[in-house]
């Protein structure tokens, strides 16, 4: 479901984007990526219960900690990500 969803936003997105910069295609497709890239490395990280994400860049642990809430993770689980700890 969450795959459809981001799917059907990105395309509307570049849809509005085009409608917008009628004769400019590059500035629809351009946004139409960034937004993609957005959207994907979105991740959530509950609250209930209390949890901390352990980053990882390319599977392995870098040190850093990601709070409870909403964080960005570029292409994730690929290149970085998280390991929930309680």
């Amino acid at each position: 479901m969450g795959l459809v969803l981001w799917l059907l936003l990105s395309f509307v997105g570049m849809l509005l984007s085009l409608a917008l910069f009628g004769g400019l295609p590059g500035i629809g497709i351009g946004i139409f990526i960034a937004g993609t890239i957005l959207l994907q490395g979105l991740r959530r990280i509950p609250a209930d219960p209390p949890t901390l994400g352990i980053k990882t860049r390319f599977g392995k642990r870098t040190g850093g900690k990601a709070m409870e809430g909403w964080n960005f993770f570029l292409f994730y689980p690929f290149v970085t990500g998280y390991i929930r700890y309680k």
